[in-house]
């Protein structure tokens, strides 16, 4: 049996024997997936003979045919659902293990990077880069999904600071002085600010520390929006030749 590990919990084969189930039962898999359907080729074993053997080996025995070169978004999404559903270790196999490497990879674009997973698939023997722009596109699709549940609610600036300290205030200071009117948030988590460019003296027994500390509203430019929160990650970044626009997920301490 010539058995690919693409993680804990899946590996993929080639076609295997009902000898091999045994194989399969005593590496410790729990369940083996069919992807293959009935009668492909005459020297094929079909799906309940392996099916006997897997029960005879007290494993689970699932069969999700899918044809070669023809994998529909219904087939991953069928997939998907029978690895949410079963337990592994999983064995699944089809003529060469391409269509099961496929399947898993299609499916597991929805929450891993399409490059990780191509990565992956070379590692195991599988050349997957031709499905790489649908990888690409599900797991956008997913992500855009995701971001959309978790804010159901877009507020847009002009322009946003990422932290509160002195650099920050600085720069929305300055920004605000020349141009009353720009729409400014800040993104700022802390209730307190330290003046730290103070702390020198703080170190040289000028000033205590708490001279140099003030509350962060009491601080923060009145015309400016306060986010006390905390940026997740940058989402996307469009350039174009005027201007850079970023979109920032804000992830909001409850």
């Amino acid at each position: 049996m010539e058995r690919r590990k693409l993680s804990p919990f899946i590996s993929v084969s080639p076609q295997i024997s009902v000898e091999d189930v045994g194989v399969a039962a005593s590496l410790g898999f729990k369940t083996i997936v069919c992807n293959r359907p009935d009668n492909e080729s005459d020297d094929q074993i079909n799906a309940d003979k392996i099916k006997q053997a897997a029960e005879r080996n007290g494993l689970t025995f699932k069969h999700l045919p899918v044809v070669s070169g023809n994998i529909t978004d219904d087939d991953v999404s069928a997939f998907a659902k029978l690895m949410a559903d079963i337990k592994g270790p999983v064995l699944a196999y089809c003529r060469t293990g391409t269509r099961s490497c496929t399947l898993w990879a299609l499916a597991e674009a929805a929450h891993l990077a399409p490059q990780t997973l191509l990565d992956t698939a070379q590692e195991a023997g599988y050349d997957l880069s031709g499905q790489q722009s649908r990888m690409q596109q599900r797991f956008e699709q997913s992500t855009a999904d995701t971001s959309q549940a978790n804010a159901p609610s877009v507020n847009k600036h002009t322009v946003v600071i990422v932290g509160g300290g002195a650099g920050g205030q600085s720069v929305a200071a300055s920004i605000l002085k020349r141009q009353p009117q720009t729409d400014i948030a800040i993104v700022e988590p802390a209730e307190a600010h330290y003046y730290q460019p103070g702390w020198t003296l703080v170190g040289g027994g000028v000033f205590e520390r708490e001279q140099t500390k003030r509350q962060m509203r009491d601080i923060m430019p009145k015309a400016a929006k306060w986010y006390q929160t905390a940026v997740s990650s940058c989402l996307s970044s469009n350039a174009s030749s005027s201007k850079m626009v970023t979109k920032l997920r804000i992830k909001v301490w409850l």
